[in-house]
């Protein structure tokens, strides 16, 4: 009986800790979501997209904890392609990298989240 009851509660207590884990990594990427979305596609603001991307950097220690790599490696390299084009000041560039980091972030959003798709 005893370790049955030690069973539920370790049980109870990993469920937890994933419903808790998931509403964390979706809170941290909604956060940069809403950020980007905010952000002109200007060349001028350079200096956002910045503290956008330490801000990224910053959260990815946590997320890349229970996220995969892949997806945390793909939206590095979307990061850094917006920030290449402001280098170039190729504003077309800038506005295609910034449309397919905020699809990158959702994807990883979607798979963060309690569903079909995290689980399967």
């Amino acid at each position: 009986m005893k370790t049955v009851v030690i069973s539920c509660v370790a049980l109870l207590l990993v469920i937890l800790i994933v419903i808790a884990n998931s509403l964390l990594v979706s809170y941290h990427v909604e956060k940069i979501i809403e950020r980007l979305e905010k952000t002109p596609n200007e060349i001028s603001e350079a200096e956002a997209y910045n503290d956008i991307y330490d801000d990224y950097m910053k959260r990815q220690k946590y997320i890349g904890i229970t996220v995969s790599h892949d997806d945390l490696t793909n939206i590095e390299s979307e990061f850094c392609e917006i920030l290449g084009a402001i280098q170039a000041k190729d504003d077309d560039t800038l506005i295609i990298s910034k449309s397919r980091l905020i699809g990158a972030l959702r994807h990883l959003k979607r798979l963060a989240g309690i569903n079909a798709d995290s689980i399967f």
